[in-house]
């Protein structure tokens, strides 16, 4: 029984992981993210700025590490999306646009811990 009610939560948790991470990259609907190769010709035919460039500004506003960057393109707009591992650790989603820099959302929430449980073995047998 123990063995079953610690299934369901870890199958709880992840159902709420995988929300929570539908809801955080695509709330704001900004189209499929480009290949590396893809973002490379973008950025060689000027539609976008360096992510170099996009990124530096971006810590001068939100200091932290860079987790992880994507570039996507919807209706006309180019949008980086960058994930910041920030002090005190924050997790930090920042959208900004391509072309020009401007910073367009962002959200943050406090990474969580992981808490690991203890199964007492001897009582499911």
């Amino acid at each position: 029984m123990q063995r079953v009610n610690v299934f369901l939560n870890v199958l709880t948790f992840s159902l709420i992981l995988a929300v929570f991470t539908v809801v955080a990259y695509g709330k704001m609907g900004y189209g499929q993210t480009l290949t590396a190769e893809q973002a490379r010709e973008a950025r060689k035919k000027g539609h976008v700025q360096s992510l170099r460039a996009v990124v530096k500004s971006t810590l001068k506003q939100f200091p932290g590490k860079l987790l992880k960057a994507e570039l996507s393109h919807h209706n006309e707009q180019w949008i980086y999306a960058l994930v910041l591992f920030q002090e005190g650790g924050y997790i930090t989603k920042v959208w900004v646009d391509a072309e020009d820099g401007r910073l367009i959302d962002h959200q943050s929430r406090k990474k969580r811990k992981h808490r690991h449980r203890k199964i007492n073995e001897s009582s499911d047998r």
